[in-house]
């Protein structure tokens, strides 16, 4: 290039917002009411190899087992030694939520594997799925576990969502977990 006298190089490049596709499927699941889907990953105008050649594809099959699982590989290599439910967790506990898209449309975002490997903090059952209601003044209960990974202390508190007339958090205070440290709330 140095040397082709008047040839130039152009790059173009075109900014694309996050969003869910119209095709994606939605949650929550008609038989237990849980949200779906967990995660989101890229999955609209992928790249993928097809016989004598290349294509660009959309759907499920270019989200899950490219990114996802290309994402779980890097986490595993990342961290030999966690276990599935340890790897499950990293993903959900670091995803980014899309704006604009509610949890049954995204779950609990975008998966960020530069976040996933680097978290201090592990969540397990994150997601309060409390089904469908046919009683009035139904109580349901959701407990899930904080588990400090990191090699510091950290402290942990949760924002009590705008209350309403329908629906009430009980949520606990605040909490230090030392390093290893499980809380179970």
């Amino acid at each position: 290039m140095k040397n082709a006298h008047g040839s130039y190089l152009e790059i173009k490049h075109e900014k694309i917002q996050d969003t869910v596709t119209d095709f994606s499927s939605r949650g929550p699941v008609t038989v237990n009411w849980a949200i779906k889907p967990e995660v989101v990953a890229p999955g609209a105008s992928i790249m993928s190899t097809v016989p004598n050649g290349y294509q660009s594809l959309n759907g499920t099959s270019m989200a899950a087992p490219p990114h996802v699982a290309g994402i779980l590989a890097l986490l595993k290599e990342a961290h030999p030694d966690w276990t599935p439910q340890q790897l499950k967790a990293a993903l959900l506990t670091t995803a980014d939520p899309l704006e604009s898209f509610l949890p049954t449309e995204q779950g609990a975002g975008k998966v960020d594997i530069g976040e996933a490997i680097n978290t201090d903090t592990l969540l397990y059952h994150s997601f309060v799925q409390l089904g469908k209601s046919g009683a009035i003044l139904e109580r349901s209960s959701h407990s899930m576990i904080v588990e400090n990974i990191g090699d510091q202390p950290i402290s942990y508190s949760f924002q009590q969502p705008k209350l309403s007339q329908d629906l009430r958090f009980h949520l606990p205070s605040s909490f230090t977990l030392q390093p290893g440290g499980k809380e179970r709330d």
